[in-house]
């Protein structure tokens, strides 16, 4: 039987890498699989998707997730703890450990937003996200850290659930998307719950 780290990073390395349906794809190159330069998301992605066209009948609303400073604002849907293909949508992927909110979605989607702002160096220590959940409690973080990770999920020889979606001692949102011209790597950008 496989490590279940291995089965769960190839899962996450699934949901997230494939490109939609008619998107189309960005040259290759050496310096977007290393992390470098990438073209804008907005010329990768399809055009007149917007995450909100066609929620499929299995996914249930859960809340919403808020990051004012580069205009995020989605509804997030409950993903399981499945892998395969997600839509272009934000979902919360629920293998994570606790108090560690897992949000998953597209570089050239609904996570667009996410990719630029990291390209242009506009994600910052302590800028500041909301998490409302479906009964309307809204909570506060404040970003942490990001990392541009190979999609092996391995940082500093640490695999994927020891730093990622691993269990943490306060309350945190994990967010996921892929990163470089052939989504070769991961950019994971880590919140905690800060005062309101």
């Amino acid at each position: 039987m496989p490590d279940r780290r291995l089965l769960l990073a190839a899962l996450l390395a699934l949901a997230v890498a494939l490109p939609a349906p008619g998107a189309p794809r960005a040259a290759a190159g050496a310096a977007g699989e290393a992390g470098g330069e990438i073209p804008p998301a907005t010329l990768i992605r399809p055009s007149g998707l917007d995450g909100a066209a066609s929620v499929p009948a299995y996914l249930n609303r859960v809340g919403t997730f808020r990051f004012p400073a580069i205009g995020v604002f989605r509804t997030i849907y409950r993903w399981g703890c499945r892998g395969g293909t997600l839509p272009n949508l934000v979902v919360r992927w629920d293998c994570a450990g606790s108090r560690n909110t897992y949000l998953l979605g597209h570089a050239w989607g609904v996570f667009a937003p996410l990719q630029d702002a990291r390209r242009d160096g506009r994600l910052h220590i302590g800028q500041v996200a909301f998490l409302t959940d479906a009964a309307g409690t809204m909570r506060r973080y404040e970003l942490a850290w990001h990392r541009i990770v190979p999609s092996t999920y391995v940082w500093r020889g640490h695999p994927g659930d020891e730093w990622a979606w691993n269990a943490t001692s306060r309350r945190a949102i994990t967010l996921q998307t892929c990163w470089g011209t052939r989504s070769a790597y991961r950019l994971i950008v880590r919140f905690y719950e800060a005062p309101a």
